[in-house]
């Protein structure tokens, strides 16, 4: 399972102003024993899923702080940490893929992926190429090269480090072309 090494790639580095990465992570187990639910005012701790449309309701000092510090067009990452069942993944998607849309006038591509899904990091990356192709297929954009770039690399049957520098190649087009890409990585 792909979780806590995705820091720690020589190849992230080569990203990291091309993606901002939204990681959304739960308390170690040892810091979820010390706390008491009962301290906590968290209107959705019985629900267990993530809560959408008008059932999300307040955290708007924390949705301007988070606009803020990600959508400036600064790259860079965030982390949105809490316990289980707090809102994380709620907050979001309130923020990054309900309004997207709207984040696509502003050039943000938006999307979450499932970091549990992924065995190795080579496939998280090509997951991040198929999901900025698809959003930017939303968009209607008319920017061929990129979208040969990112089909061929789809495709490509190549050693490993020759795919990394096609990745790269991509997202560096991608804002070339003038695009962010936000990824929001839940575990």
């Amino acid at each position: 399972m792909l979780r806590h090494n995705i820091l720690t790639l020589n190849f992230k580095v080569l990203l990291s102003n091309a993606i901002v990465w939204v990681f959304i992570r739960n308390f170690s187990y040892n810091i979820i024993q010390t706390m008491t639910y009962d301290n906590l005012d968290n209107p959705f701790r019985n629900y267990g899923n993530p809560v959408y449309g008008k059932d999300f309701v307040g955290r708007h000092e924390i949705i301007r702080s988070i606009t803020q510090r990600v959508l400036n067009h600064s790259g860079g990452s965030l982390a949105i940490v809490g316990s289980p069942r707090i809102g994380k993944t709620s907050l979001a998607y309130h923020v990054f893929i309900d309004p997207q849309d709207a984040l696509i006038e502003k050039k943000f591509l938006t999307f979450k992926i499932d970091l549990s899904t992924f065995s190795n990091h080579l496939e998280l990356f090509l997951k991040l190429v198929m999901e900025t192709l698809e959003t930017l297929n939303d968009t209607n954009s008319q920017d061929e090269k990129l979208e040969s770039i990112g089909k061929d690399l789809l495709t490509q049957n190549a050693p490993e480090i020759v795919i990394q520098h096609q990745v790269y190649r991509f997202f560096k087009g991608v804002k070339r072309a003038g695009w962010s890409v936000v990824a929001v990585i839940d575990e």
